[in-house]
C-alpha cells in the first residue's frame, strides 16, 4: 500500500468495511440456516452496503451516509474495471430491492400489523443469501486486484 498516510487511512478503513461485511455475510448464512429469512434479508443488506462502501473508500468516492447506494454505483461504474462495470446494472438493483427491504425486515409492516416473520418468506431468505454472496464476491476480487496492482507500483 503506497501513497501518502491519507491514502493510507483510507485504505484501512475499506479493508475495515470488506473485512465487516465477511462478517455480516456469516450472519446471513446462520440466519437462512435458522429460518430466521426476515434476519437474514436485513443482514444481506448490511453486508452489500458495507462492501459497496469499502469499494467507494478505495476509490475516493464520497458517498451518501444512507442505506441506498445504487444510484451512485452506477455513476461510477466508468472508474470500475471492465469485469465490474458488466455487473453494475444487476449491483445497482440488489442494492436498491435490499435498501427498500431493510426497514421491513427489522420492523415488519405496522400498517398492516404483519412482524417481519410474515413478510419475508423462504424465498427471501434465499435470494438475499444469494445476492449477498455474489456482490460479496464482486467486492473482494475487486479489492484484491486493488492491493496487488499497488503492491506493483
Amino acid at each position: 500500500m503506497g501513497g501518502n498516510s491519507e491514502d493510507m487511512t483510507s485504505d484501512l478503513m475499506a479493508e475495515g468495511y470488506i473485512e465487516w461485511a465477511r462478517d455480516i455475510f456469516e450472519e446471513v448464512e446462520r440466519a437462512f440456516s435458522k429460518g430466521k429469512h426476515h434476519i437474514a434479508v436485513r443482514r444481506a443488506q448490511e453486508c452489500i452496503e458495507l462492501a459497496i462502501k469499502g469499494v467507494f473508500r478505495l476509490l475516493s468516492v464520497e458517498f451518501p451516509k444512507e442505506h441506498d447506494v445504487s444510484k451512485v454505483m452506477l455513476d461510477i461504474s466508468p472508474n470500475l474495471p471492465e469485469w465490474f462495470q458488466k455487473e453494475v446494472d444487476n449491483v445497482s438493483a440488489i442494492v436498491k430491492k435490499l435498501a427498500e427491504d431493510r426497514g421491513p425486515a427489522m420492523y415488519g409492516d405496522e400498517r398492516h400489523l404483519k412482524p417481519p416473520g410474515e413478510i419475508f418468506k423462504r424465498e427471501d431468505g434465499e435470494k438475499a443469501l444469494n445476492d449477498s454472496k455474489y456482490v460479496l464476491g464482486l467486492c473482494e476480487r475487486f479489492f484484491k486486484e486493488w492491493f496487488n496492482e499497488r503492491e506493483v507500483e
